[in-house]
């Protein structure tokens, strides 16, 4: 065990520089902006939907998930549920199933959700784009996408949500290999 003199003389050795932040904090720091700016970009960009109400599709998705639960939808034909067969997207009824679960038929929860889901999928897509792109490509590609036309329209469509759920799916598969 080292005295406790030779311990006070170590600590009053180091010099104020030592204090002052090094490359690789300020570095780090950098990394975390870029990884975050997509994100607060879509959070301060869309948080707008937040007020908006039930449109498109919204009320044959609830309804159906209201009327027949979750489970039906990955069980049973589309036919039996009064569906169209080409409209065989399982995870929108279970969505819109979670959303009335937790909220009723108030939009904002729906709405909560929506960008709730965006978030992680934009969080993982900044890690698999990053091994590919660098950092600061990854975050001017993601603030593209998110301000992009297709996304807007994305983020204020409900009945949309399986696409961000898919990407973030996807991109998780990519992410695992």
């Amino acid at each position: 065990a080292a005295h406790p003199r030779r311990l006070y003389a170590l600590h009053a050795t180091k010099s104020p520089s030592m204090l002052r932040p090094q490359p690789q904090s300020v570095e780090n720091a950098a990394h975390a902006i870029l990884w975050a700016a997509p994100i607060a970009e879509l959070l301060v960009m869309y948080h707008g939907v937040l007020d908006a109400w039930w449109m498109a599709d919204d009320s044959m998705l609830l309804l159906s998930a209201i009327r027949h639960g979750i489970i039906a939808h990955y069980v049973r034909p589309p036919d039996e549920l009064g569906l169209l067969s080409f409209n065989l997207t399982p995870w929108l009824y279970a969505s819109y199933g979670i959303d009335f679960a937790v909220g009723g038929l108030n939009p904002k929860v729906a709405y909560v959700h929506h960008l709730i889901s965006c978030v992680p999928t934009l969080a993982v897509l900044t890690m698999v784009l990053r091994r590919l792109l660098g950092a600061a490509v990854t975050a001017v590609v993601l603030v593209w996408f998110v301000l992009a036309l297709p996304t807007s329209s994305l983020v204020l469509f409900l009945c949309m949500r399986h696409y961000v759920e898919g990407l973030l799916a996807a991109a998780l598969c990519v992410l695992a290999y």
